[in-house]
């Protein structure tokens, strides 16, 4: 499956900020230079925007930074401020967002023969990260909206992954789900984990077990790290665990419905050495319900690209001399 070779992100403000885009241009270069890719400004509009272009084995890359001096239309930030997951944070994003006036887009483009693989989607995912971590150190959003995985994120939060290097709960967008069980007084709940199939290579499911949440996606960017520390992802029946009294069997499941091309669940076994109560009924009384699915609206985004938006009204009165200056 071709992953996408275009990513986008965009900073939140309640006026429209104050950002020296020939600084930002520099910053972003200067990090991703031990990388192997060379960035040049091909554009560069000052209080406007810029465009940065390099040159890969498998194509090009382009990053364009642009100022919009207005919001982002509510309905392309509709199905992130809807999230159950935010919810369960404690997020009030309806009323985060509508107190912004302004917006920096953030976009990342690959092409050529190496577009769509995994190593130029990793690439755009780390390139945009940088871009929009170097803008909010020089402005700081109200949020944060990413694109790849239809999410919002506080500036705290957002800044907080800031030296992480590959940052999962940026990239993957947790959905959690629970069939309204009780185990000794704790609610049994699952998640799915939206967007794992493109840096794990299969969708992923954690089943409902009777846990919290964190210690659900701890488990769950865990298996992710490991099988992409390893190169492999575990097979159908394996279990692993933190410690030797906590238990996850992994199996894998072929096409379906939810999953067109199959997906990988993981279920909560054992924990300090007690079996627990099972999703599928396994080892459990009779009658006992099924999880549901979860209730975080479906369906696919909003069509429509304020992002672009921007990044076109940037360059819809190119300035000539900017552009002699930067080729």
């Amino acid at each position: 499956m071709p992953l996408p070779t275009r990513l986008d992100a965009a900073l939140l403000y309640p006026a429209q900020p104050q950002v020296d885009f020939a600084a930002i241009a520099a910053s972003v270069n200067a990090i991703m230079a031990p990388s192997g890719l060379s960035l040049e400004v091909a554009s560069l509009k000052p209080g406007k925007g810029a465009k940065l272009k390099g040159d890969t084995p498998g194509g090009t890359i382009t990053l364009t930074i642009a100022l919009s001096p207005k919001p982002m239309p509510e309905s392309r930030l509709a199905t992130a401020m809807a999230s159950d997951y935010g919810r369960l944070q404690g997020a009030d994003w309806p009323t985060t967002c509508s107190q912004h006036r302004a917006f920096l887009a953030v976009v990342a483009e690959a092409r050529g023969k190496g577009s769509g693989g995994q190593q130029s989607f990793e690439t755009l995912l780390a390139l945009t990260q940088i871009a929009a971590e170097q803008l909010a150190m020089e402005a700081l959003p109200l949020a944060v909206y990413w694109g790849q995985s239809n999410q919002l994120f506080s500036s705290e939060r957002f800044m907080a992954m800031a030296d992480v290097l590959f940052p999962l709960p940026l990239f993957i967008h947790p959905r959690p789900f629970s069939s309204g069980r009780m185990a000794e007084g704790t609610q049994c709940m699952g998640v799915r984990l939206d967007h794992a199939e493109q840096v794990l290579g299969s969708a992923l499911v954690f089943r409902e077990a009777p846990s919290r949440l964190p210690y659900i996606l701890d488990r769950a960017y865990a298996f992710i790290d490991h099988c992409r520390a390893t190169g492999r992802i575990l097979g159908d029946g394996a279990e692993f665990g933190a410690g030797p009294s906590e238990v996850i069997r992994v199996s894998h499941h072929g096409p379906g419905p939810e999953h067109p091309t199959g997906h990988i669940a993981l279920t909560l076994r054992e924990l300090d050495g007690v079996l627990l109560l099972q999703p599928d009924g396994e080892n459990n009384a009779p009658g006992i319900a099924s999880a549901r699915t979860d209730s975080a609206p479906s369906g696919p985004p909003p069509t429509g690209d304020p992002t672009a938006e921007a990044v076109n009204d940037f360059f819809s009165t190119p300035d000539a001399k900017a552009r002699a200056r930067h080729g």
